[in-house]
């Protein structure tokens, strides 16, 4: 029986493990997500680079399954190539590294079922769109650059209206416009929002806080606030959301203010807020040094900024791009024309600094994501 090392501990791997397993001798099963590593227990679960150095001292694994898509594939796959070592896919993602192949990608790829089919060839599409990274970050070149990628993928100049639901989306318009609090228990106990709970207990607002809300979406965390004090202001461009946060609100008989605008909106408001909070949201920011530098005027000497479940890792390939580095963030991207940015954290730690900001803390929420808490120098 052939012995492999798969690398992907993802959806591909949980449907067709048992063909896996039947066929093959698994020596080593890998993946760059820690969470998914601890909650392995099919084999010997090592880190993705830990798994390399089992394949330079095995001889006898001649195949290596890259199951799902994976950020790593490349650096394996020239591995094995260098040392001669043969390689094979039981999954082989239909890479997206063209015009065709995205329209192919947005057309036929939905949240649910087929994202582990893609493997998006970052590189590729950068090379397409004719436009360069290497000029300094913090440029208005480069912010227009990470545009026209934006627009070459989506078809359309970007356009703030486009976040939220504001279209017809035939997947989530018709269940958000009859949301209940029964539907939003439900989605708190998956995906992103599974950490809610560890973020609010770690934000700890009080009675007397004044807070907002920056990008409140469907009102996960603006409840939450809403339940401990009425100085509470969420801020989000939907129509749609509005209608049904505001309805939600009413039901639970909480009092919350919400503003119809984009997060520069925050400048308009009077007054300064003991915590800014973005959760999942500010990577859709379209101009993030532009607004950090607002923050500072509108958060009290003693506040602090609070930013959850942000597309931010260490390992980025840019500063700050599309976020490509992720099926899902790139759906979004193409599907609802959202700007889903990925920052690198060093880029994002001088963006703060910068700005007047600091990190005060770091805390990790149930899912391992690293939350940032930032306070003014």
């Amino acid at each position: 029986m052939t012995k492999v090392i798969i690398y992907g501990l993802g959806k591909t791997y949980v449907k067709i493990k048992d063909k896996l397993i039947s066929e093959y001798d698994i020596v080593a099963l890998t993946d760059g997500d820690s969470l998914k590593r601890e909650q392995c227990t099919d084999g010997l679960v090592k880190t993705p680079h830990e798994a390399i150095e089992v394949l330079k001292k095995s001889g006898d694994v001649n195949v290596l399954i890259a199951v799902s898509r994976n950020v790593f594939q490349k650096e394996i796959l020239s591995f094995l190539s260098e040392n001669g070592i043969d390689s094979g896919r039981i999954v082989s993602p239909k890479i997206i590294d063209s015009i065709e192949s995205i329209a192919e990608f947005s057309i036929n790829a939905n949240f649910e079922t087929v994202l582990h089919d893609y493997y998006v060839d970052v590189d590729a599409l950068v090379k397409i769109s004719g436009v360069s990274f290497n000029v300094d970050p913090f440029s208005e070149i480069y912010r227009e650059n990470v545009f026209k990628v934006h627009q070459m993928i989506t078809g359309d100049e970007y356009n703030t209206l486009n976040e939220g639901y504001n279209t017809d989306d035939s997947e989530r318009v018709d269940v958000m416009v009859n949301v209940t609090m029964s539907d939003i228990d439900n989605l708190l106990r998956s995906g992103h929002h599974k950490d809610l709970e560890d973020i609010i207990n770690e934000v700890g607002a009080t009675s007397s806080d004044r807070i907002i809300d920056m990008g409140f979406g469907f009102g996960f965390s603006l409840l939450n606030f809403a339940k401990v004090n009425d100085r509470v202001i969420g801020i989000d461009t939907s129509p749609k959301l509005h209608a049904v946060v505001n309805r939600l609100l009413k039901e639970l008989n909480l009092s919350a203010k919400l503003v119809l605008d984009d997060f520069y909106g925050i400048s308009k408001i009077d007054g300064c807020f003991d915590i800014i909070y973005f959760h999942a949201s500010f990577h859709h920011c379209n101009d993030p040094m532009k607004l950090l530098k607002i923050l500072p005027d509108k958060l009290e000497n003693n506040g602090r900024i609070i930013f959850a479940q942000e597309q931010i890792q260490p390992d980025a390939i840019y500063p700050w791009n599309i976020g490509m580095k992720t099926n899902a963030a790139f759906l979004q991207v193409c599907k609802r024309k959202w700007f889903e940015g990925l920052f690198r954290e060093d880029f994002f730690l001088e963006m703060l600094r910068r700005s007047g900001l600091r990190v005060d803390r770091t805390f990790a929420s149930g899912t391992g994501t690293k939350n940032y808490v930032v306070k003014k120098v």
